[in-house]
């Protein structure tokens, strides 16, 4: 009896020395993904790192801990649980200092001698908690009520092991339940990725990835079910849920659509390419516009001009970077701004801000292509203090010569500063450290997103940047983009 007692004092030590450790021990695992991208969960302690060299800069490279502690699961069992574990002790304990006194009362008249104070009844119903196996406790109480009180101790002995012993069970269970949800999320996520192979593109020749995949399509093409696309997509910071359907005009009777958008990271707002350009395009609305950042990355690349995106933040309330307003410290604008005065870093930058039109909250417009560049709507005159161009007639140029070929090639209209104003005076290109030439230029959804031709329309609005902005005979030569692969990997910008 006494080797089964020193057993049990044994494991209640053990169960105290791990609680502690992982008590202590989950914070510096906190510590450790809050350090890190986490791409599931703390539980299977797969972080993400950057890259090393010669790998994909655009993704990330998932590591496994393998060597991971042999007690993982029972520390996660007992970090969950350290809550409802702290609870049942603390009234355990208020039991036993209750009871302790109860039997104080009882047995100090009838044996006076033994029970002279208080702690002598809290220790002997303390060693009776735990089986007594040093024989410590004093007499036994000979009163019907300590009896009673010492038969109730009794319980409250085997109480004290067996509620904590269930509880850490629980914890246990779900802690391996969790942990095997998360390599399916993990699995799953490895499967969604699958479904943005590059597909060709007819008008151009080139391979591009999809722009975005419905959730029906991902059902029937891959076997996913909804929740378990849902799941990845909350746990991968490279998808998020789009709903097409406001990307029509109310006078077009659009059906929600839900979807799912692939995007790239390589900033804590989203991204920044610097290819050495004097052009910049900056897609500010990525978060909230589905399709704007898949036609607006391409753009870039086909023209090899810089590129930033907003990929992260919330959407609501959405704070855009598209206005500067610093008082508001919205996550990652200042980065951004830090990330923009780089690349746009003279009088002749040019800093192109795309961003969709005649959607779900706007009419369906004559024209598709709208160019501003800084004035109240209506007002086009070159001569306002108010603009935001430096090279006015390279403007004109380029203006008059894209409206040409859209108009001859596509059958599509542009305007001037005709349906928006640009007049706001926190646009972020007020604020820049050199004044730059600054064109914002919204696209109708309808080009965007329905139209077949949308790729090699950005491939002519590329050409027509370089050749009258930038003074080049045409678009760089992108070998990338004839290379069939999945998403935006292997590209080198």
């Amino acid at each position: 009896m006494r080797l089964v007692n020193k057993y049990i004092i044994c494991l209640s030590l053990l169960i105290v020395t791990l609680f502690a450790s992982c008590v202590s021990g989950s914070d510096e695992q906190n510590k450790v993904v809050s350090d890190s991208i986490v791409l599931i969960s703390d539980q299977t302690q797969e972080v993400v790192a950057a890259a090393d060299d010669g790998a994909d800069d655009n993704y990330v490279v998932v590591q496994h801990h393998t060597d991971r502690n042999p007690f993982y699961l029972l520390q996660q069992a007992f970090a969950k649980t350290k809550s409802q574990l702290l609870v049942t002790f603390e009234l355990m304990l208020v039991l036993l200092l209750v009871l302790s006194f109860i039997l104080y009362l009882a047995e100090h008249f009838a044996q006076p001698t033994v029970y002279k104070h208080f702690p002598t009844s809290l220790l002997w119903t303390f060693v009776k908690c735990i089986q007594d196996p040093g024989e410590m406790a004093p007499p036994k109480p000979i009163t019907l009520l300590g009896r009673i009180v010492a038969n109730v101790i009794g319980l409250l002995g085997v109480a004290v092991f067996a509620i904590p012993a269930g509880i850490v069970s629980s914890g246990f269970i779900g802690a391996m339940e969790e942990e095997q949800q998360a390599i399916q999320i993990h699995e799953n996520i490895k499967t969604l990725h699958l479904a943005f192979e590059r597909k060709l593109d007819r008008p151009t020749g080139y391979q591009i990835a999809p722009k975005y995949i419905s959730i029906t399509e991902i059902q029937a093409r891959l076997g996913l079910k909804e929740d378990e696309i849902l799941d990845a997509v909350r746990n991968d910071d490279h998808y998020r849920l789009i709903n097409v359907g406001v990307t029509q005009t109310a006078e077009e009777h659009p059906q929600d659509m839900l979807a799912v958008e692939l995007y790239t990271l390589n900033t804590v707002y989203g991204q920044c390419i610097d290819r050495g350009s004097k052009v910049t395009i900056f897609s500010p609305g990525n978060i909230v516009d589905p399709i704007m950042g898949w036609w607006s990355y391409y753009l870039a690349m086909i023209g090899g001009f810089n590129y930033i995106s907003r990929e992260l933040g919330q959407t609501r309330p959405y704070l855009s970077y598209y206005t500067y307003k610093p008082e508001l410290n919205i996550p990652g604008n200042t980065e951004f701004m830090e990330d923009m005065n780089y690349l746009a870093n003279a009088s002749d930058s040019w800093v192109f801000t795309l961003m969709p039109s005649s959607g779900q909250f706007e009419p369906k417009y004559p024209t598709q292509f709208h160019f501003s560049y800084g004035l109240k709507k209506g007002e086009t005159a070159f001569s306002n203090p108010n603009i935001t161009l430096n090279d006015t007639l390279a403007f004109d140029a380029f203006y008059h010569s894209l409206s040409d070929v859209l108009e001859n090639r596509y059958s599509l209209c542009a305007d001037k500063q005709k349906y928006h104003n640009n007049s706001n005076p926190a646009l972020f290109a007020r604020h820049l450290e050199n004044k730059v030439n600054a064109v914002s230029l919204r696209v109708a959804w309808s080009v965007i997103c329905w139209d077949m031709r949308a790729i090699k329309i950005a491939r002519d609005i590329a050409e027509a940047i370089n050749r009258e902005l930038l003074g080049l005979d045409g678009n760089p030569d992108v070998p990338e983009l004839k290379v069939k692969d999945i998403g935006y990997e292997g590209y080198t910008n």
